[in-house]
This record gives structure tokens, C-alpha cells and sequence, in this order.
């Protein structure tokens, strides 16, 4: 019956929900335990809360009624984390879900350490441990330690104070420079001198470390002399007696010798350091076997800068330097050379052409090979090629040049030089007989093609310079007249021409048609043209200059003088 009447209650709140009404269903924890078997259905067990929510004192109880209350609040150390109600309500067995949430509670910060610091890994929130530590040279006094606890902090701010040294030391035969104090602070020096004629060993200087004592050690005052060394073969090029602790010398051995050892010393407490050194002759022993050739001088050993000539027999080469010096490394340098036995590789082939000795692979010293060109060819160079002592073919291969024939003939023309065949490149000059005249280029030359270039020229013939006539001339007046070129005759005024006024150069040599004869006077326009004085006046003019350009060239009859 109970069960009956607890579902038709959220049955009817669902209802409700569901037809939108104002009154919402509240929202039920999630983590509410089920009911025991001693509570009725409407009856709340005690909730299960968030994280660090605990039930207030006077809201305790195991079993809540329907529609009744209770208050919440933070465990111990720890604050609201949001602001929402506090209160939850059982609503038929169900207690309604709460947004309210816990939080660490802040121990706020630490107070800052005067020459010191907190190390802060855990923030600074309730639980919280950190741990405090003094910067270099300062000590802690009291508990290094503080925790986040209910009111707060644990413990007192902590003191960083300043590490001291008590005991000041003394040295014998120093003191220190300036009056010590009583004590010295973390970092404080004390710098210490010897006395007259006193060297110090170790730092002049100490200082108050973080453990309250003095470091490093402080020095010690002594008397230190060193005895000048005496090194054989030797020069001493720094330094000088007397030789005081941290004096210098550097020595170099003489020209020749090599030094055992370190040249730059200094005088310490126990004496020279390093060592001094030794001085040994610098010698360079003999070569090894020379097969093939020799070298001179030839004895056991060699001293620095004592060199060494090598040759060779014949038919074979030096590989290698000529000379060679005994240095200081107790090597020659460069090294000894050999003799090879000469060879020369197989000679360069030549284009249009050929050797015409066996071809190897090796030719030995001395041997020769000949070269001849193919048809149509010259060989240029020498045809002979030895293998002499630097592995080469001496002389350089000949080259095989193409030739051309002779060139062509042109009518009416010759050319020179004559010769039964040309060099490429060789050129040949055309020129025509007396009455014609070359047309093209005068000079052609054989080409790598074997034909001669350009085209050869041609003769063509020409007419000699026109006739001149009498009381007449002709147009135009040029050194030669080929063939189509046209020639004009005119006369003066009151001349008529006796033939044709054009002529033509053409083949043969002859003009066509021929040439007039003479301009002869035409009477019958002087008689038209001398009908008044005036007209007569300028002819007589015309005609006077007429004869007057023309004296000593043309003729006049004598009738026409009378005129």
C-alpha cells in the first residue's frame, strides 16, 4: 500500500512538470542512499554530500522527516567555494541536490625572509607545508618548517642571520696587511704580505666562507732561489739571474740541435719546473735502396739542412723531387723520389688521318710511331712521333688538312697562284682579260669542305667608251659600259642628230644600234626661228657659244663659219 503511494505521488510531479506549470520538481541528489526497511517511504536517511560538506551540529540526525530541513557547512580548514543555499530539503524519501561546494581554506602569504626565501610547493592553502632556507652566508635560527593549519600559519617568522669567522690565522714570517678585526662577516677578506726577502706560497688572500671559516688555506712565507741552469748547445733568450721563486728563463736550442723537454721554466719551491731540458744533433739517416739511379752524397747519416741529389739511368724518369734536405723533423723533405722506367701512353689519334704503326696499349722509351692523312688531306706537322724521357710523344701530333682542287675556270679570266692542290684556307684571285670586266668576288678560298668558297666570279664583257661627234655629246660618261647599259646623244639648238639618240652596250662588245654620225645644222628651223632681229640676235648668240665649248673637239665647215 506505502509503495502504491509513493509511486503516484512522482507520478502526479512529473504530471505536473510535464503540462509546464510553475512549480518545478527539485532535483534530487544523486548520491541519496536507498531507504532501509526502519523508514517510510517519505522519509530521508542522512544524505550523502560533496566532497569536505559535513551537516551542521543541530541538522544531525539518522532519520528526516518529509519536508523537513537541514544545514550545511565545510569540514574544519575549509571555506565555501560558491554562494549558493546551504540548506537541502527530503522530499518523499528524496533529498533535493545541492549545488553548494567546499574549498581549502588560504593561509594567506608568508611574511618575505630578509636574506632568505620559503620554498612554496605545496601553495598556501589549509595542509600546506614550506619549507624556509637563508641565501648563501646566512644561517637560520628556529624551526625551518611551517604548516597551513586551523588559525593559521604554525610557528614564528623566520631570521636569517649573517655567518661570522672568529678566528683570524696568522703566518709566520707575514702578517696581515691592514690591523684584523675581532671577527669577520660571510664574504670579509683578509689579504696577507711576507717579509723582506720572504716569498709567499698560496693565495695572499682569504675570505669568510659559509661554513664560519677562513678559505683557502693561507700562505705560507718562505726563502726560494733557484740556481741558473746549464743546458749544452743551448741559448737562453729570456730571463736573468738571480732567479727569485716564480722567476722565468726560456731557452732554444743552437741551429742543428732538437730540445728534449720544455725551453720555458720557472723557478719554483722545489726548484725548476718543468726540468730543464737537453740539447741532441738534429741527423737525418741514409735512404733506402735507390734502385735505377743514384744520389749523392751517399754516407750513413746526414745533419740538418744537408741535402741529397738524385738522377736516374737512361730510359728511366725521376718521380719525385730532384733534392731533397735533412729538416728538423729527422726526415728528408720531400720525400726520396724513385725512377720509374719511362713509358708513354698511347699517342693521340688525329682526325682524318691515322697512325700507321701498330697501336699499344705502352710504348717504351725511344720507340716511334708515324702519322699519314686520308685522301683529300694534307698532314701538317711532323709525321714522326718519339717517346722521349718525360712519358710523352714529342713532337705534338700532326693535324691532317683538308685540300681543295683546282678551283674552276671562268671564261674569259684566270686566277693565280696555280697549283695542283690547296690548304684549306688557301686563297686564290680571279682577273679578267682586256675587254672584260669581273663580276663576283675577285678572291675565293678553299673551305674545310674541300670546295672553294664563295662562288668563282664571271668575265663579262664590256663595250669601250662611246664615240664622241661632232657639234654633239653624249650621256653618261663612265670608265667602262657593261653590257645593257644605255648611252644618249643630243644636239644644240639648230643641230639635228644624224642617227639614233639611244644606243645600247651589248654583246660583242659593240653598241646597238650604232652610234650617230654628227649633228648637222638644220636649216629650215633657222629660218622659222630668224623671222625678227631678236630671234636672229640669239641665235648668233647660241651658235657662238655653242662653237666656243666644242673648240678644239668637233669640226666646223667652213660654210657654217660663214654663218
Amino acid at each position: 500500500m506505502l509503495c502504491n503511494t509513493f509511486l503516484l505521488l512522482l507520478f502526479l510531479l512529473k504530471a505536473v512538470n510535464i503540462r509546464g506549470g510553475t512549480t518545478a520538481v527539485p532535483e534530487l541528489l544523486s548520491t541519496q542512499n536507498p531507504p532501509e526497511s526502519t523508514t517510510t517511504s517519505a522519509q530521508c536517511q542522512r544524505p550523502t554530500l560533496p566532497d569536505k560538506v559535513i551537516l551542521k551540529a543541530d541538522s544531525y540526525k539518522e532519520i528526516y522527516e518529509k519536508d523537513s530541513t537541514a544545514k550545511l557547512e565545510c569540514e574544519p580548514g575549509y571555506t565555501p567555494a560558491t554562494f549558493v543555499s546551504r540548506t537541502i530539503k527530503c522530499l518523499g524519501g528524496i533529498w533535493t541536490e545541492t549545488k553548494f561546494r567546499c574549498k581549502k581554506k588560504s593561509c594567506g602569504a608568508l611574511k618575505d625572509i630578509p636574506n632568505g626565501r620559503y620554498l612554496i610547493t605545496e601553495g598556501i592553502e589549509f595542509g600546506a607545508v614550506v619549507k624556509a632556507e637563508c641565501n648563501l652566508g646566512y644561517e637560520l635560527y628556529g624551526s625551518d618548517t611551517r604548516v597551513c593549519k586551523l588559525n593559521g600559519w604554525t610557528g614564528r617568522d623566520i631570521e636569517c642571520e649573517v655567518v661570522k669567522c672568529t678566528e683570524v690565522p696568522t703566518i709566520a714570517n707575514g702578517k696581515p696587511e691592514e690591523e684584523p678585526y675581532s671577527q669577520y662577516e660571510f664574504g670579509q677578506s683578509i689579504s696577507y704580505r711576507c717579509n723582506k726577502d720572504f716569498d709567499m706560497f698560496g693565495d695572499s688572500t682569504i675570505t669568510c666562507s659559509k661554513d664560519g671559516k677562513f678559505q683557502p688555506a693561507p700562505p705560507e712565507c718562505l726563502k726560494i732561489s733557484c740556481a741558473r741552469p746549464e743546458i749544452p748547445d743551448a741559448t737562453r733568450t729570456e730571463g736573468r739571474s738571480p732567479y727569485r721563486y716564480k722567476s722565468t728563463v726560456r731557452y732554444e736550442c743552437n741551429r742543428g740541435y732538437k730540445m728534449n723537454g720544455e725551453g720555458y721554466l720557472v723557478c719554483q719551491k722545489d726548484g725548476w719546473v718543468p726540468p730543464p731540458p737537453n740539447c741532441t744533433m738534429v741527423t737525418c739517416p741514409k735512404p733506402s735502396v735507390f734502385d735505377n739511379g743514384y744520389f749523392s752524397p751517399d754516407k750513413e747519416l746526414y745533419k740538418y739542412e744537408e741535402k741529397l741529389t738524385f738522377s736516374c739511368k737512361k730510359g728511366f724518369r725521376l718521380e719525385g723531387a730532384s733534392e731533397i734536405v735533412c729538416t728538423m723533423d729527422e726526415i728528408f723533405k720531400p720525400p726520396p723520389p724513385r725512377c720509374v722506367v719511362v713509358t708513354c701512353p698511347t699517342p693521340q689519334s688525329i682526325s682524318n688521318g691515322r697512325i700507321n704503326d701498330p697501336i699499344l696499349n705502352i710504348y717504351n722509351y725511344g720507340q716511334t710511331v708515324t702519322y699519314s692523312c686520308m685522301e683529300g688531306f694534307r698532314l701538317r706537322g711532323e709525321s714522326r712521333l718519339s717517346c722521349i724521357e718525360t712519358g710523352k710523344f714529342h713532337p705534338n701530333p700532326p693535324t691532317c688538312v683538308r685540300t681543295c682542287p683546282g678551283p674552276p675556270v671562268i671564261a674569259n679570266g684566270e686566277f693565280d697562284p696555280v697549283l695542283v692542290r690547296y690548304d684549306s684556307g688557301q686563297a686564290v684571285t680571279y682577273s679578267c682579260i682586256k675587254g672584260f670586266r669581273l663580276q663576283g668576288a675577285s678572291k675565293v678560298s678553299c673551305s674545310e669542305e674541300g670546295t672553294f668558297k664563295p662562288n668563282p666570279p664571271e668575265c663579262v664583257e664590256t663595250c669601250p667608251t662611246p664615240p664622241t661627234i661632232s657639234n654633239g655629246e653624249f650621256d653618261p660618261h663612265l670608265k667602262q659600259y657593261d653590257q645593257g647599259q644605255k648611252v644618249t646623244y643630243s644636239c644644240p639648238v639648230g643641230y639635228r642628230l644624224n642617227g639614233f639618240s639611244t644606243i645600247i652596250c651589248s654583246k660583242g662588245g659593240k653598241y646597238h644600234p650604232p652610234p650617230p654620225t654628227q649633228c648637222e645644222l638644220h636649216w629650215g628651223a633657222i629660218a622659222i626661228f630668224t623671222t625678227t632681229p631678236l630671234a636672229l640676235l640669239a641665235l648668233g648668240g647660241a651658235l657662238f657659244l655653242r662653237n666656243k665649248k666644242n673648240a678644239g673637239k668637233v669640226a666646223v665647215k667652213t660654210e657654217e663659219d660663214g654663218l
